[in-house]
């Protein structure tokens, strides 16, 4: 799945024409991340956030936002390693350790 992230991440968006089609991107990376965070050992029960993922222009990169509906949590996320390179959020990182 690395790879696969990489590769969208270092080949696709540069190449990628619009806004639009850096969004779909963005979106189909962050649908990937909620199916590898709902599942053993991490189980994040996503009936819980607002999950919104989008591609911004102004940092070049694809950010993933979960917005807990209880409580007062926000988990912002650089899918692209472009800007934030490492979150604090006491998760593993994404794609093994680096």
């Amino acid at each position: 799945m690395t790879f696969r992230w990489a590769l969208i991440a270092v080949v696709l968006l540069p190449i990628a024409g619009s806004a639009r089609d850096r969004d779909t991107i963005c979106k189909t990376l962050s649908n990937e991340l909620v199916e590898q965070m709902s599942t053993a050992p991490l189980d994040r029960d996503y009936r819980i956030y607002n999950v919104y993922a989008f591609y911004s222009e102004k940092l070049d990169a694809c950010i993933h936002v979960e917005a807990k509906l209880i409580g007062a949590e926000v988990f912002v996320r650089d899918l692209t390693r472009t800007v934030i390179r490492h979150d604090n959020t006491g998760e593993p990182p994404l794609g093994g350790p680096g």
